[in-house]
């Protein structure tokens, strides 16, 4: 047993003794060691025994002064018996009070015990490692709930780590789910630009060319060209031509649906080398539905952006 759990055990007893209704007289513990008390006292008496090793070594000590040449305790009278009792239980004291501890102090005789004190000194130690052994037990299972306690904490706080992780690892499921989901569709869209721009490249036939009329900026004339394409057709090509001409390098063309949105702008326009003064541009069928369309031209240069010409157009396809 560690000194901490003697400690211990050293003093829950004193405390024990202290709430107890104090010691016992000392016809109480002759009277005990004669068998004369009620039950109900003798269980009380062996309460406190258990509890107090000076009472203990008293009653072990009894029949030394109680039976000194053979007489019965009855042949002493009460003051004797309480004279001889008070002397013993000073001795007892004095060797506390000396440094030596009451259960290790002289004993008024040294060797043996009468067989009749045998069976109480017995019950006694039984009393007191029973004590001993359910105080440690005591403390045996708070430890053991303290450890329990301790693993159901750390049992928690994984179970908590572990729904983290769980939920984390759902939502980069979820996230990489979504990214191949795009990928998919992008890689849809990739090979169906690369077919048009397969299909552009080729050579084409039943190209349509129309050339469109310039409308004036000043008079508002929203005048439409109409151009019908074939359904065969894949392209067609837009001839730009201007009314005057034009000092700027660069020029810039926009084309507008019918609700004033803009679905393209090209930059870089050259002027035909063949047509002077004219522009011309190949459009998809895809870019242009049927449908009526603004287109506009402008010229650039490094400080303004000027437009040049309006043009109208309506189309429809066969």
């Amino acid at each position: 047993m560690s000194d901490r759990l003697k400690a211990s055990l050293r003093t829950l007893a004193e405390q024990a003794i202290k709430e107890s209704s104090g010691h016992p007289s000392p016809e109480e513990l002759v009277d005990y060691h004669a068998g004369r008390l009620q039950p109900e006292s003798e269980d009380r008496l062996q309460e406190h025994l258990s509890i107090c090793p000076d009472c203990t070594q008293l009653l072990l000590d009894l029949p030394t002064f109680t039976s000194p040449g053979g007489e019965d305790e009855h042949s002493l009278s009460k003051a004797d018996l309480s004279e001889a009792w008070a002397r013993v239980h000073d001795r007892f004291s004095s060797g506390e009070r000396n440094g030596t501890p009451g259960a290790k102090a002289q004993r008024l005789v040294p060797f043996g015990l009468s067989s009749a004190a045998v069976p109480y000194a017995l019950a006694a130690s039984l009393a007191i490692l029973s004590i001993t052994l359910g105080i440690w037990t005591a403390s045996l299972w708070s430890d053991k709930r303290q450890l329990a306690r301790q693993l159901g904490e750390t049992s928690t706080a994984r179970e908590q780590q572990v729904l983290a992780g769980e939920a984390s690892l759902q939502e980069a499921k979820r996230q990489l789910e979504e990214a191949s989901h795009r990928f998919r569709q992008s890689e849809t869209e990739i090979a169906s630009l690369r077919q048009r721009v397969d299909e552009l490249s080729q050579p084409q036939g039943n190209v349509v060319v129309a050339e469109l009329t310039p409308r004036g900026f000043e008079r508002g004339d929203e005048g439409h060209t109409n151009i019908e394409v074939p359904a065969v057709s894949k392209v067609i090509t837009l001839i730009l031509p201007l009314r005057g001409s034009t000092s700027f390098k660069d020029h810039e063309v926009e084309i507008l649906d019918e609700r004033g949105q803009l679905i393209w702008r090209g930059q870089g326009l050259r002027k035909s080398p063949d047509l002077l003064d004219n522009f011309s541009i190949v459009l998809p069928r895809q870019k242009l539905p049927a449908g009526r369309y603004r287109i506009r031209l402008f010229g650039r240069d490094a400080r303004r952006r000027q437009p040049l010409e309006d043009y109208f157009v309506r189309i429809r396809y066969l």
